[in-house]
């Protein structure tokens, strides 16, 4: 069970850390960097799709627990921009 909580927190931080990466991709996009922009999208996608395979055990086996933890990696990666606002 521990191992589905920490790859629940691990899956919410990761989480976070694409969606931040699919802005930069997107802003690329918009200034004129467009191959750059796509590159950093398609990589988001790929990420996700790799986080939700790797979690899918963890899942499958605790899902009450790793959706929880995953829920907080979520919070406590965005706690710093919480202070910053």
């Amino acid at each position: 069970m521990l191992e589905s909580i920490g790859a629940g927190l691990g899956r919410g931080m990761g989480e976070i850390g694409l969606g931040a990466q699919r802005l930069v991709g997107m802003g690329l996009e918009k200034i004129g960097a467009e191959k750059a922009g796509k590159w950093l999208q398609e990589d988001v996608a790929r990420g996700k799709q790799k986080l939700e395979a790797e979690l899918a055990p963890y899942k499958a086996a605790y899902p009450t627990a790793t959706g929880m933890a995953q829920f907080a990696g979520e919070t406590a990666a965005l706690l710093p921009s919480g202070g910053m606002l």
